[in-house]
């Protein structure tokens, strides 16, 4: 009895479904049909919320006085994505007409019902490329988004419930960058940059001296992405000065307008890093912002642009051009840095005269090397009175003598460039920023049992905090005609003499550091440095 109750029930749900699936209809008004991709057209009203209330969120394109003020350009477009759908919408509305208003009109493709949220969204930004002007923030970083809901579909044609109001998705700060040494020192850098922490947020390079012209001088108009509660680090700099502040719990709220007086601290003063470094009981020195360099072509001497960069064995003699006297008498053609060299060098041989401190490459066979080599001649003179080339007791000071000395140093790599890394006497750690250091030995060598790898991101917090980095770039010699160079480590020249043939180093091995010497003839490193008044 059961089983024929069952099979009865069975046969009239069978007979249900086949009734029901006869009077099925291909369309979308069939909830068990899934939307089709169709072709629209949609019409709205759209308000950069100037009549809204103050502080509510708004898109920003001008300044009125201390208020935003915004305003269509006929012809702007703004893109379309389906959040109920959760996916893009093809096709884009034009703003019909210039003014506060405008109607928002265009052909879409996709899948789009009643109910469904559009979020409408006006340029991409960038805030990468800034000038510190309004007129490029308008061009480039104005981003500014809607939501609407979708009231009907019909006949193709798309309303919505209301309107839709862009509500701005940055802020907009203007800076006014002052000297915190006086407070009122105005700043017209070159370039600036934001950081949070982890990336450049913000960056401005080549800030053109017309930005100021037309802001006013120390005047920068910047667009930010809102944030909330960041610690950031803002960074001035041009040729040779470089100013950072840093501010802690900071917010900037999407739609806001910020005019801001920033007191910038000097870090950099014509070349030198901000750190300060015991050589001495009583003296303390500050390092220049990379290993020197020399230029043949217009006959200068220069820092490198970053403590990472070095040239080393991309510009080098090739002996087949060279003619052999012994001993030398002809540095321009046999010796001295010139074409057979390359334009840039940053690898110098011990030097007793300001023109042969550009030579490296004397012959070790040479019976006179004494006669070109005596009282030496420091590089320093090549840049101004102010640099000079540490005494290899002032090296040791630093790694071995001042107070925590073996905590101060270890072995790193900034992007995959190996070096050796100080750090200043009163050093205190960014947050988020690991430092490993190295183990002194009775020998006065650091030894390092842990690589510190850092991004240029993360270098540069360090940097600004008073880390300088000495490069690995390597050594070249020329003994018997014959070109080697090694970037198997780094060799820093000292001031102080040895003997009529060598000088002491600093000397950067892969896994430790430690004081050295070298014939003269080699090609070492130099970095200079700069007294603390």
């Amino acid at each position: 009895m059961t089983n024929k109750i069952y099979s009865a029930c069975m046969i009239a749900m069978l007979t249900i479904n086949i009734i029901m699936g006869g009077c099925s209809k291909n369309n979308n008004n069939n909830p068990q049909e899934p939307a089709k991709v169709q072709k629209y057209h949609m019409v709205v009203n759209a308000d950069k919320a100037q009549d809204h209330p103050a502080n509510t969120p708004r898109r920003v394109l001008g300044m009125d006085g201390t208020t935003v003020n915004a305003s269509w350009a006929a012809g702007e477009e703004v893109t379309v994505y389906n959040v109920t759908k959760n996916t893009a919408v093809s096709g884009v509305l034009t703003a019909q007409s210039s003014g506060a208003r405008t109607t928002l009109s265009g052909d879409l493709t996709g899948i789009i019902e009643p109910s469904d949220i559009l979020t409408l969204k006006f340029l991409s930004p960038d805030y990468t490329g800034q000038d510190g002007t309004l007129e490029y923030i308008s061009a480039h970083c104005d981003y500014a988004e809607a939501s609407v809901t979708v009231a009907s579909v019909s006949g193709g044609n798309i309303t919505s419930t209301a309107d839709a109001v862009f509500e701005n998705k940055q802020a907009i700060v203007r800076f006014t960058l002052v000297d915190k040494a006086d407070g009122s020192t105005l700043l017209n850098p070159t370039s600036f940059t934001i950081n949070d922490g982890t990336n450049d947020i913000v960056t401005l390079a080549d800030i053109p001296a017309a930005t100021y012209t037309t802001n006013g001088n120390g005047v920068l108009f910047i667009s930010i992405p809102g944030f909330a509660d960041k610690t950031i680090t803002l960074t001035a700099s041009n040729e040779s000065d470089v100013y950072v502040c840093t501010k802690e719990n900071v917010t900037f709220a999407n739609g806001s307008y910020y005019p801001i007086t920033t007191k910038m601290t000097e870090t950099i003063h014509n070349g030198a890093l901000p750190g300060e470094f015991s050589v001495s009981p009583t003296k303390r020195v500050r390092f220049s912002r990379g290993n020197l360099q020399y230029q043949a072509s217009t006959d200068t001497w220069r820092f490198a642009e970053n403590q990472y960069d070095f040239i080393g064995k991309n510009n080098f003699i090739n002996p087949q051009l060279m003619t052999r006297t012994n001993p030398p008498t002809s540095f321009s053609t046999y010796y001295w840095q010139g074409t057979e060299l390359g334009d840039v060098i940053d690898l110098f041989a011990w030097s007793s005269d300001k023109d042969l401190s550009r030579v490296w490459g004397i012959e070790s066979s040479s019976d006179d090397v004494s006669k070109f080599y005596g009282n030496f001649m420091d590089w320093g003179v090549n840049i101004n009175d102010s640099w000079y080339t540490m005494s290899i007791n002032e090296w040791d000071f630093i790694i071995s003598e001042r107070e925590n000395a073996s905590e101060l140093i270890a072995v790193g790599t900034i992007n995959g460039i190996n070096g050796c890394i100080l750090l200043p006497d009163n050093w205190q750690s960014p947050n988020n920023i690991t430092f490993n250091s190295g183990t002194a030995n009775e020998n006065d060598s650091i030894l390092y049992s842990t690589i510190n790898n850092y991004s240029i991101e993360e270098w540069s917090i360090m940097e600004n905090a008073g880390a300088v980095f000495l490069p690995s770039s390597g050594d070249r010699s020329l003994p018997h005609m014959y070109t080697n160079w090694s970037n198997f480590h780094g060799t820093y020249w000292s001031a102080t003499i040895i003997d009529t043939k060598s000088a002491y180093t600093f000397s950067v091995k892969p896994n430790y550091a430690q004081i050295d010497k070298s014939w003269y003839y080699i090609g070492r490193s130099v970095r200079l440095v700069q007294d603390i008044e």
